[in-house]
């Protein structure tokens, strides 16, 4: 159990990032399935992932803000 906001912000952020880690995991899956067959499927996929990683530093950004 964390002793201070601070400590359960930072959790709740890690939190996050993994789930968005996750989430980039398998929006990759989909679109190496379909990069050869369906470009015009993979191309916003990755997009979609490199936005995540763009979002989990933000996040990162605003963890050492505190």
């Amino acid at each position: 159990m964390p002793r201070t906001t601070r400590e359960w912000a930072k959790r709740k952020l890690q939190q996050a990032k993994n789930n968005i880690d996750w989430s980039g995991y398998h929006i990759v899956e989909v679109a190496e399935k379909y990069k050869d067959a369906h470009p015009e499927i993979a191309e916003p996929l990755y997009n979609v992932a490199g936005m995540l990683l763009a979002v989990q530093k933000i996040i990162d950004n605003i963890e050492k803000s505190f």
